[in-house]
């Protein structure tokens, strides 16, 4: 092994375990999506929150027994009106930033077409997307594997 697994396995290390993030990550969804329910109750879903696809992480973490994934928030037919969206948006941020989410990029912002972005330190990533209808999503850190 070189320095730089030696370096991503450290950093590896000190994340949460695979499973422990997945738990994290769905629990963060599951808040997101009751806050959409609540201040978006037109919203018809049709997914519900569950683990999506899992991929190997790539360098400097090829070659390490890791794991990134997304995560599905849910989709919903509809969507998200001004007043109802200026609404959720700083519920959803403060949420995140109770899970290590705080980097917000709002991508788009424009009444009936909403992206929101926050991230947290490792690389994750959960999104909220909305215009003619709503998604949410999360595309996990590279987290070490349970053995």
């Amino acid at each position: 092994m070189g320095a730089e697994d030696d370096n991503s396995e450290a950093v590896l290390r000190a994340r949460p375990s695979f499973d422990e993030g997945a738990r994290t990550y769905l629990a963060l969804l599951g808040e997101i999506r009751g806050i959409l329910e609540e201040e978006v109750p037109d919203l018809e879903w049709v997914a519900e929150v569950k683990a999506g696809g899992r991929s190997y992480c790539g360098d400097p973490a090829a070659g390490i027994e890791a794991d990134s994934a997304t995560f599905q928030g849910g989709s919903a037919k509809g969507g998200i009106g001004q007043e109802d969206w200026a609404r959720a948006k700083p519920k959803i941020v403060d949420v995140a930033a109770q899970y290590g989410f705080t980097t917000v990029n709002s991508l788009v912002d424009e009444p009936g077409n909403v992206s929101l972005a926050i991230l947290d330190d490792d690389g994750a990533s959960v999104e909220v997307g909305s215009k003619v209808n709503t998604i949410v999503m999360l595309y996990g850190a590279c987290m070490l594997l349970e053995k």
